[in-house]
């Protein structure tokens, strides 16, 4: 055998250093790297309208009142309903008698729909809080139970813009009976 001198040896081992990190270099510039360390996702929601309206205000009592005279809460004495919107989407809102309720005076000219007993939608302390043009702002006869559709258009739902003033006017007949009166009203709201 013969011997293999230190100096060849070490020339040797370096060679296959160098052909080792040769090689592996030529493969790592080869591989492409599948992985870049940024992801996407999908975040994804369905959100509904929630229609949703309250009477802050929702008794007037007119007191004791003779019969044959009129008042009415245009002067806050007493005040108005108060219709707010709380929910999350503007609204109209409609009116009817609750059908377990009966008309708030029977003597002549009382009943259903008739002129002793009026609303007007009017603006509360929030101005611009709804379509003016659009809502029945005009004394009109409290209906029965079939109702006004939309007697309030586009009532916003914003804090600030989100309530509206329903007016009540009565004209008592001349000869109704005496006693306490009261009717109930349904206020129904519907997305805008």
């Amino acid at each position: 055998m013969s011997e293999v001198s230190n100096k060849v040896l070490a020339v040797l081992v370096a060679l296959a250093i160098i052909v080792s990190i040769g090689g592996t270099l030529m493969l790592l510039t080869k591989i492409k790297p599948t992985m870049t360390g940024a992801a996407t996702g999908v975040a994804k929601v369905d959100v509904t309208a929630v229609v949703a309206i309250s009477l802050p205000t929702s008794t007037v009592d007119f007191g004791t009142i003779y019969q044959g005279a009129t008042d009415n809460t245009t002067d806050n004495s007493p005040g108005p309903l108060i219709i707010q919107n709380d929910g999350g989407v503007d609204v109209n809102v409609s009116i009817a008698r609750d059908s377990n309720s009966s008309a708030l005076f029977s003597g002549t000219g009382g009943g259903d729909n008739t002129v002793s007993f009026r609303f007007k939608i009017d603006n509360s302390t929030e101005s611009n809080s709804f379509n003016y043009a659009a809502s029945t702002t005009t004394w009109t006869n409290v209906p029965g139970v079939a109702g006004i559709n939309n007697m309030l258009n586009e009532l916003k739902y914003n804090d600030a813009t989100d309530t509206a003033e329903v007016d009540l006017l009565i004209d008592v007949p001349n000869d109704e009976p005496i006693g306490s009166k009261n009717e109930t009203l349904v206020f129904t709201a519907t997305q805008s």
